[in-house]
Order: C-alpha cells, then structure tokens, then sequence
C-alpha cells in the first residue's frame, strides 16, 4: 500500500508533501514546446562517411560525414566522441603526429568552405587553435612536429599557422588558381602545394621561398604527399593522373595511373613502396599503386560500386593494410596492401538501401537491421526484389555496430529475433531457409526443396505449427520439429502473416491484385478462410497485435486502423498522415501507436515526412515531427525508446529515441499497466527516496541520470492531465 511503503515516519510524510507541492506548483504553471527531434542514438558510423583518418598508434579511427564526426576504437568500433556539426560536411579528418588532437576540415551545406575545428581525444573537448574566419580553406596538414599546420586557400595562397599562438608565420604565393592540396615534408623544412592551375610548387617553409615547380600535369591538381623518406613527392591531378617526383631536383620518377574520377586524398605507405588514393565520382574506387611504376590494383568493395567522390582510405601504422571508407556506404573496409584482398568489413547497409525490417532483441540490447537495395535508384533497374546478403548488428547501449552475421550464400531474411531467439533466412539460389541463433549465428536448422521462394513465415504460439507462404499462392503447414508438410492450401500470393495470440487463427495479408478483401482470418487446422477483415484494403505493410491480444492494426494508404480481430470491426482509425504509411508500431505497454509516411515513387527526393505517435487509446496524436520518409520502426523491449529507419534519398539512417522526447509530459507510466495512478507516483517518490521498487521499472522518467523532484512532477503531471499547449 501507499502509506505503508511511503509514510513510514513523519520526516518522510513531510518530505513527500514538499515535494508534492513544489511539483503539483510548478505542474500548473509548466508549459513545455516540442523541440526539435534530436536522437539518442545513431545508428550509424557518420552521415555520407567521406573522410577517415587513423591515429599514428593505430588505435583510434576518425570518421568525418555529413554533420558528424565518429571517433571509434580501431579494434572494436566502439564509438568514444562523436562531434555534431549542423549544416556542415567534414571534408577531411587528421590526427595529430602524437595523436592527441584531431583535426577537421569542413564545407557548409550551402557550398561555403566552414574552415578547420579541433578536438581533444583525450577529454572530446574542442578547443579553437586557429583564428576563425579565414580566407576559403580547401586543404590542411599537420607538421612533424604538430606545432604548425599548412592551409591552402581558395585564393590561391598556401599558409603557415603557429598552434602555440594562433599566429600567421609565412605565407606561399605564386599559384595562379586554388591550392587544393598540401603536405609538410618528413624533416618539416618544406612545403608542397598543388594547385588547380596544374603545377605542383615546394617551398622553403620558413621564409617561403619556392624551391622548386613540378609541371606535367595536363589539368589541375587535387592531392599531394610525400613519401616517409622525404625522397619523392607524389601529386594527383583531376584529369585522372598521378606522377612521382624526384624531389631534389624536380625530375619525373614516373607517370600514369589513371582512372576515371576526382581525388580528396592521396597517401604514402610507411616504407615508401606504395601509396593510395581514392576513385571518385564515376567508378567509386581506390586505387592502391606501386609508386615505382605507378601500377597496382582497384579495390572494389565486395561486388559493390560505392560510387560517388569521394572515397577516403589511409594506410594502417605498420603499413599492411589499407582502411576505408565510402561516401554512401556507413562502412569501413579493410584491404591487405600487397594483394588488394579484401579483409573485412564494420558498418552499415550500403547506398540505395532501404531498411524494411527493424527488431530488437528481447534483452534490448541489440537490434537488428536488415531490407533491400532500391534498384530503382541504384541502377535505373525495376527490380525490387533484391535484398542486401547480411543483417547488421547493433549495440544499443552505445550505438557501435557489431557487425554482420550472414555471408553471400544467403539473400534475405524473413524474420529478425523470432520468439525462438532465431534470425530466418532464405538462399535464392536453393530456395533453403536457414534458422541461425541471433547470438552466435550458428546454424540451428534448414529447410530444403521448396517449389518457390518464401515470402512470409510464421509460428503457431506453442512453436509446435510453422506456415509458410510461397510466391506462388501456396501456404505450407509444417510440423516445427520434423519440417514435414502436414497441409497445403492454393491461395493468392502472401507478403505477412501472423498467428493471433491465442493460436486460434492466421491473420494473412495477400497480394490481391484482382482488388477485393487483402486482410483474410484463416483456420490454422484446415488454412482455409474464416472471415475478411476490411475490405478492399489492399497490401498492409504491418499486421501486429495489441499486448492484450484484442486488437489488430493494419494500414492502408494514409490511415492506420486497429480491429476487432475476432468482429471486423473498426475499434479506432488513425487518419491524419501527410502521405502514405511506410512504418508502424504498437508500444508493448500498448499505450502508443507510432507511425511514419514514407516517400511516394514519384516524389522520392522529398525530405518533409512524418513520424508521428499517438495515444492509442484515445486515438489523439501525441506529437509529430517532420523527418525523412520512415522505413521500418520497432519500439524497444521496455517501451522506453522508439527507433526508426528512414529513407535519406542515398542512404538509410537508423535513429532511436527517447518517447519522453515526444512528449515529456506523457510518461507518468511507471509501471506500465496503462494507468497512471498514485502507485506510479509511489515508484517514483521511493526511488527518490532510496527505497526499493521492484525490478525491471525505470523512475527516471527525464532521463537524467538521477531521480528527483523533476521525475515526481512529470508523474503528477501526467496523472492530473496536464500537458503542454498544442
């Protein structure tokens, strides 16, 4: 009881009154606008990653994208800062010699040159060592010594910049057009600039003479390095060249090498054999080269394009390996310098893709993330059926990916963290499905010898019934344990099915093209129809149950609506979407519906679509935000954090958030029983008291860190009604 756990001494009694008063006072008068959605959690490596660095102890790896930049430990991938830059794409990213300070080179959005920040690795701070406002930054180096760095301007001047003062110490001039690539030699005696108007210069560094001008390029120049020993320089022109110098006298040591693309970055190996440099915009390749013939070999990226300037890749600190990374592909690849074989592969799903399937698993802890590639967008193809070979793995608790489970003898999956603790794949080149644990990916079972392709798969509550749906209109009833086909019933072809919770009855959502009812409620003995629900809906992309077990919720268009399964009847529609609904989720306390348009096919460049959540109860909406067209979206295990897939036009983008985020003031359910009641402000007030609660409940309900006074008023506030203006 209330007054039994809360009212044990008169100290306490007042205490609580306090606290009611000051919560129930500023209840009143507390009137919070929505702000902006922020996520909790990306679950991504960057935005469009485009740069990448590694520290000089190999240890840490930068990753610079659009509006972001992810340091990551190099042998975990587990995220250690991220740097949000809004409006801005990170052109490159250098760590310092030592490592202890990283270095970005921004763009704004708008196509203005940002100029450079930096962070401290050790604390994530970032501190301001050069004066802002510069003249058009498109290039930067560190020097050996990492107390200098070297700019070069779009007016066609490279400078040198004292990190101790913040001071100008020297300036280059004499290139005609911008100067888009700079480097310190080893010794830092020296300068070279390449510049668009097709020379590459060195310089004295500290009185700023030039020493020397390398001509042979036929167009201008994107990139230049030294090699470790100071002996060669290496420059990279725009019009798809590179030539190796002799730096001492400026004579050419060899030219050629060309492909068909732009350049961000060009670098050396530690022993000076090799160097690599990216493709660009046309092939979306590096090219990793033997600098005493300028020949080597493509690195492609597992069969992929990755298309699109520009590609970033470094070589690892003791020279074996090359990292990169791609600009529309959220992945890191490593390559084996000698061969060019690819190695391995952290990240997520590649351009073009569209995440269909989000689910996590039922500690939490991780969620998984699998679809197609939109051929339509990839390759002007129409083919919609093509799914990427791998699920992707995600650590909840910090964002990092964990990597993939599945290699290319499996196309797709039908099902993500099923109730058995299994992720369901099918090979399209046997028609097998493969039932691997989640954890450990090992394989369980299979199923071979099916006529066609599966299209959707489902299990009977007690595990003992499996049903598939073939593409051919066939459902197959199959005995779990044995696999042995018990029944086969001729219908039309199947995109989703579900069992009700009680066993009694298949829901199927059919591809009617001929119109009529899609929704069908079918017997699970004979798998003949029993009844229709909602008539000429057409394709649902959710069937899903409310935690009771009374009500469905399907879609159709731009309206979600939830039935009496059992009736057909309508118990609630939710109607006011901006466009058609890709995505929707009931939360498992069964108080929120959440739901997200998607694009239209013929309006696919559109960013202005909804993720909006509603009190499923009333049939009000909570809030709604204006996002990228909505995929796929999942509530988490404990009903605390909504995650969602959307589609960037390139890229897929998993975010996740807090529900308190859409609405502060709706989070009085502590122990989601769907009441909120004086026993949620009990939890609560105990919490904040040092008492018990029992397991599994969350008081902080502001996410915080810490239970308070706060945590109490958002509880009243909820039980009494009260809630921000509209």
């Amino acid at each position: 009881m209330m007054g039994q756990a809360l009212f044990s001494s008169a100290g306490m009694r007042l205490a609580w009154l306090a606290v009611w008063a000051a919560a129930v006072s500023i209840a009143v008068t507390a009137h919070a606008e929505a702000g902006p959605l922020e996520p909790v959690q990306q679950y991504e490596l960057a935005d469009f990653v485009v740069s990448l660095d590694i520290s000089p102890d190999g240890a840490l790896i930068a990753i610079g994208g659009s509006q972001m930049v992810r340091v990551v430990d190099a042998d975990t991938i587990a995220y250690l800062h991220t740097f949000r830059l809004l409006g801005s794409t990170v052109r490159q990213v250098y760590f310092s010699p030592d490592g202890a300070v990283l270095m970005a080179l921004l763009q704004s959005h708008a196509g203005t040159l940002d100029g450079l920040r930096f962070w401290r690795m050790d604390t994530g701070e970032q501190v301001e060592l050069l004066p802002t406002g510069l003249e058009a930054i498109l290039s930067a180096a560190w020097s050996p010594d990492g107390q200098r760095i070297v700019t070069g301007h779009g007016d066609g001047i490279a400078r040198t910049w004292s990190l101790d003062t913040g001071s100008l110490l020297q300036t280059f001039e004499g290139h005609e057009a911008a100067v888009n690539g700079v480097a310190f030699s080893p010794d830092g005696t020296q300068i070279l600039t390449g510049s668009s108007d097709a020379t590459a210069r060195l310089w004295d560094a500290e009185s700023g003479d030039i020493v020397l001008e390398y001509d042979g390029h036929s167009g201008g120049l994107s990139a230049v390095a030294f090699t470790p020993d100071g002996i060669r320089a290496i420059t990279v022109g725009f019009n798809e060249s590179i030539h190796v110098w002799r730096v001492e006298d400026g004579e050419p040591i060899t030219e050629g090498a060309s492909w068909d693309g732009r350049v961000g970055r060009v670098v050396a190996s530690p022993d000076g054999t090799q160097a690599f440099t990216n493709g660009g915009i046309y092939d979306g390749f590096g090219y990793l080269f033997e600098l005493e013939n300028a020949t080597g070999s493509i690195l492609g990226l597992d069969g992929f394009n990755i298309a699109y300037w520009p590609t970033a890749g470094v070589f690892g600190p003791e020279g074996d390996t090359v990292v990169t990374a791609s600009l529309y592909t959220h992945r890191i690849d490593w390559w084996e310098a000698t061969s060019g074989e690819h190695l391995r592969t952290v990240g997520g799903h590649p351009a073009y893709f569209l995440v269909e399937q989000l689910r996590y698993a039922p500690d939490g802890k991780r969620v998984a993330s699998a679809g197609r590639v939109d051929h339509e967008r990839w390759a002007g193809s129409f083919s919609f059926n093509q799914r990427d070979p791998t699920v992707r793995l995600w650590d909840t608790a910090s964002s990092k990916p964990l990597g993939t489970l599945y290699d290319h003898e499996i196309d797709f999956p039908l099902a993500l963290f099923t109730q058995e603790g299994w992720h369901v794949l099918q090979s399209f080149a046997d028609r097998s499905i493969h039932f691997l644990d989640a954890t450990t990916g090992e394989e369980m079972r299979r199923i071979e010898g099916l006529s066609n392709l599966a299209t959707a798969i489902a299990w009977s509550p007690d595990g003992e019934q499996l049903v598939l749906a073939l593409s051919n209109g066939v459902l197959q009833f199959r005995d779990f344990e044995t696999h042995q086909i018990i029944g086969i019933v001729n219908t039309d072809s199947m995109s989703r099915m579900v069992y009700t919770p009680d066993g009694s009855e298949i829901i199927t959502n059919e591809w009617n093209f001929g119109g009529g009812p899609a929704v069908t409620v079918r017997s699970p003995q004979t798998g003949l129809v029993v009844r229709e629900i909602g008539e000429g809906m057409g394709a649902s992309p959710v069937l899903q149950f409310t935690p009771d077990g009374n009500h469905l919720l399907t879609v159709s268009g731009s309206t979600a609506t939830l039935w009496d399964w059992k009736t057909g009847e309508v118990v609630r529609s939710f109607s006011e979407h901006a466009g058609p609904i890709g995505a929707a989720a009931i939360s498992p306390n069964g108080r929120y519906l959440a739901t997200g348009t998607s694009r239209h096919f013929f309006d696919r460049r559109r960013q202005d679509r909804d993720l909006q959540v509603w009190d499923i109860n009333t049939g009000e909406e909570v809030r709604r935000y204006s996002v990228y067209p909505i995929t796929a979206i999942t509530f988490s295990p404990d009903g605390e954090r909504i995650t969602a897939a959307q589609d960037t036009n390139l890229t897929p983008a998993i975010h996740e958030w807090n529900i308190a985020d859409f609405n502060p003031y709706l989070v009085g359910d502590v122990n989601n029983d769907g009441v909120i009641d004086a026993i949620d402000v009990q939890f609560v007030i105990n919490a904040a008291l040092g008492l018990e609660i029992p397991p599994g409940l969350n008081p902080d309900r502001n996410f915080s860190g810490s239970v308070g006074a706060v945590d109490v008023q958002l509880v009243i506030n909820d039980a009494l009604g009260i809630t921000p203006d509209a």
